[in-house]
């Protein structure tokens, strides 16, 4: 139906602006041993991170969308929300996400992609520059965090409510 593609670029930081309890719903109920998960709804600023029953919504300047059928998801949201620290080198034009076992850098003009510095693959076709802020398409999340965390993720696409989750098990 949808193809979707996630990633996160771009050094801001996020406030959290409210907290409120979440009930588990039935979708989340088939869902066993999540952590944390992530929502992004298409048309809207920022997302939504939920942890322990609690929902923490972030502000931030960049909005999800459809485009050619394709989920388009902010790359530095993404990363931010999975705690990984973001980076731009305005040199070589990478973006840069990492954790302490890990750098994963983005080249935001061609689109390849190094995992602690090996070449992991190409993106281009898959991400977008909008305004100075890097999309990815949902469908090419998994791919790219594979090689980045032993965490495992699951993606769905809610229709009704025009929403992806992301969800860190």
């Amino acid at each position: 139906m949808k193809r979707f593609i996630i990633f996160s670029l771009v050094a801001l930081i996020m406030l959290p602006t409210m907290c409120t309890e979440v009930k588990a719903d039935d979708e989340l109920k088939g869902i066993q041993l999540i952590r944390v998960f992530t929502i992004f709804k298409i048309g809207e600023k920022g997302y939504k991170i939920v942890r322990d029953k609690m929902e923490t919504d972030y502000d931030t300047d960049t909005v999800p969308y459809i485009k050619n059928n394709r989920t388009m998801l902010p790359i530095r949201s993404i990363a931010e929300a999975l705690q990984l620290e973001v980076n731009f080198d305005k040199e070589t034009r990478m973006a840069i996400f990492s954790k302490p076992e890990y750098t994963m850098k983005i080249n935001i003009d061609d689109g390849d992609v190094f995992v602690n510095d090996k070449k992991s693959g190409n993106l281009k076709e898959y991400m977008e520059n909008v305004d100075g802020r890097l999309y990815i398409a949902v469908s090419k999340v998994n791919e790219l965090l594979k090689d980045t965390t032993e965490d495992t993720f699951q993606i769905t696409w809610n229709p009704e409510e025009k929403e992806v989750y992301i969800y860190l098990n």
